[in-house]
């Protein structure tokens, strides 16, 4: 199952697979408010990048505008995008919050024993959780792929969504 890359990097990538519905992964769902907004009120997208934040676009490099700004996402684009980076950052590897991050591709090219999917699970778990958009981890895969290696799969419980969003991190 193929996704939308969010991150990517030497020997690794970050995919966004949809929203997973009762085990199926679907494409995201947009809903549309049937009535118009009144006058003054903010558009959809305002409310979602109030509800879930606005950040830059990073995927290897930060990506700028036909007018020299630093590309900005929101909404679910920009959790989804902070949720790849919390996968990939190395615990210690920011100064002002050195036990935030997972740093699976440090896994990612060994042989996956048991402890250590065990200590990827808990990183996930913690750190994840610990983000207040986070309800909960109804399904959370790591485990070792045909050739050992490991590959993770996890649907997030997001406040405001009925669905969870699934996210994958594999090898190229």
């Amino acid at each position: 199952m193929a996704g939308i890359p969010l991150l990517s990097g030497p020997g690794f990538f970050v995919e966004d697979l949809g929203i997973a519905t009762h085990g199926v992964v679907q494409p995201d769902l947009v809903y549309e408010v049937g009535e118009p907004l009144p006058a003054g009120a903010a558009p959809a997208t305002d409310m979602l990048g109030r509800l879930y934040g606005v950040d830059l676009r990073f995927e290897l490099d930060y990506f700028v505008t036909g007018a020299s700004d630093l590309e900005r996402t929101r909404g679910l684009e920009a959790l989804k995008a902070s949720f790849a980076r919390a996968l990939v950052t190395r615990p210690g590897e920011i100064f002002w919050r050195p036990t935030y991050g997972i740093g699976i591709v440090d896994f990612l090219n060994l042989k996956a024993t048991t402890a250590m999917i065990h200590e990827v699970k808990n990183r996930i778990r913690s750190t994840l959780l610990s983000d207040p958009a986070v309800e909960a981890l109804p399904r959370l895969d790591v485990f070792a792929s045909a050739d050992g290696r490991f590959e993770v799969f996890v649907n997030l419980r997001i406040a405001g969504q009925v669905e969870p969003i699934a996210l994958a991190v594999r090898r190229p």
